[in-house]
């Protein structure tokens, strides 16, 4: 693989960084006119770490000076997607409950909610059968509807728990090794 920088010629500043297979496919023209490449050797390190100035009369290739206050700001912004992406995904798993595991996906848990309430106003008139993750179906009476809701509720309420607490560590976090000793994927309420 052959690395470049896109420079502009007048200025020196990198425009872009490309990596090609072969140095026949590098054509400055082909990106406008005052523009030109200036090969990176790999063995410096990664090419995203460096960048293009003048020096002189000369373009040289120079280390990338990066604030730390940005780089910190943009690891919070991906840490805290990692975050809620992974929140819904534990809090859509499913979950365990006295009468077994059930869906916990936006629809299965409005219909809990629903069919809870329900058990709620009918009380010891209620029955009703409601099936299951493993698909297979279990007459409920109030006590079991309701008890089965009140396992979906603590369920997404334990996932949105790890968020903030998650969250909250994210936006406590003053250096970029602290927030990558942050791991999204861990500590979630998970199925048994």
């Amino acid at each position: 693989m052959i690395y470049a920088f896109l420079i502009d010629a007048a200025t020196g500043v990198t425009q872009q960084r490309i990596g090609v297979p072969s140095a026949e496919m590098l054509d400055a023209s082909a990106y406008g006119e005052g523009k030109a490449f200036v090969l990176f050797d790999p063995a410096f390190g990664d090419i995203e770490d460096f960048e293009t100035a003048i020096t002189g009369e000369d373009i040289a290739v120079v280390a990338r000076v990066f604030d730390p206050t940005i780089l910190i700001a943009n690891k919070r912004i991906v840490l805290h997607a990692a975050v809620k992406a992974a929140r819904d995904v534990h809090e859509q798993a499913g979950c365990t409950t006295p009468s077994g595991q059930v869906d916990t996906d936006a629809d299965s848990q409005r219909k809990v909610g629903g069919a809870a309430t329900m058990a709620l106003a009918l009380g010891a008139s209620f029955t009703m059968d409601w099936r299951m993750k493993d698909n297979s179906i279990v007459r409920l009476d109030a006590s079991g509807m309701i008890a089965l809701g009140e396992a979906v509720a603590e369920h997404v309420a334990a996932c949105q728990a790890r968020k903030n607490a998650l969250d909250a560590a994210i936006d406590a976090a003053t250096t970029l090794d602290e927030l990558a000793a942050i791991d999204p994927e861990q500590g979630w309420p998970s199925l048994q």
